[in-house]
């Protein structure tokens, strides 16, 4: 690996801070939209400086402003709940909070376990697409992420139909089909392909579905949706509506 180091100072000589580049990427990846719209004009030098106070100091505000946003959130759901009077819910929610010492916020690796853990081996397909619903909510405007979310939404549904199916809860598929499958259609039309899979004696060996059945497929699934998480639903964005 190169030993190439870049060298970051000021007009004050006397203090220089040396980062190969990995290090430096590291260290300035989080505050290169603070530079650009505070440093406009010390771009513009040859060298910028950043001390380690620098960043101590940014990543102090930034926690704190990520832990007031958390709060005043945290104090609207409780007002919710108060005023429709869920106190059950109150307390289970004041209990987890005491739990949550650091505000960690959105847990990727949680609702992917809620998803693939709980959901789909429960059966609960009625919560399961509340679930994706409300993730589609939060997906940025841009077109092409939206596609994303809607593809990767019908995937995972599409997972709970062969899980079902690999357990033998042909039951599970037909009352999936029975409440949602007109929507489903509606939104993809390939859809209507799927609905003859529970009446197939061995669906894993239609050349139509068994891709769907193999291990190679839910481990791309899982990756994309994860990765599809952590991209798009990091972040207060309930407060940002």
């Amino acid at each position: 690996m190169s030993s190439t180091k870049y060298i970051l100072s000021n007009s004050n000589k006397n203090h220089k801070l040396y980062y190969r580049p990995s290090e430096y990427l590291q260290k300035i990846e989080p505050f290169l939209f603070w530079i650009s719209k505070n440093l406009a004009a010390e771009i513009q030098q040859t060298y910028i400086y950043l001390s380690p106070r620098f960043f101590a100091d940014e990543k102090t505000r930034f926690k704190k402003e990520g832990m007031e946003q958390l709060q005043f959130a945290d104090g609207l759901v409780k007002e919710f709940l108060v005023y429709r009077g869920f106190t059950s819910t109150l307390q289970a929610f004041e209990k987890d909070l005491a739990t949550d010492i650091v505000g960690k916020g959105f847990q990727v690796d949680d609702i992917m376990n809620l998803i693939f853990g709980v959901y789909v081996p429960q059966y609960e397909a009625a919560k399961l697409i509340d679930l994706l619903i409300f993730f589609s909510t939060f997906t940025n405007s841009d077109q092409k992420w939206i596609d994303i979310a809607a593809k990767l939404q019908q995937s995972v549904l599409r997972y709970y139909v062969v899980y079902c199916l690999k357990h033998e809860k042909r039951d599970a598929v037909l009352e999936l089909f029975e409440y949602h499958g007109k929507g489903l259609a509606r939104t993809d039309p390939s859809w209507c392909n799927w609905f003859s899979l529970p009446y197939l004696p061995n669906p894993h060996l239609d050349s139509r579905f068994n891709d769907f059945f193999s291990d190679e497929w839910f481990q791309t699934l899982y990756i994309s949706l994860r990765t599809f998480l952590r991209i798009m639903l990091t972040g207060p964005h309930i407060l940002n509506q």
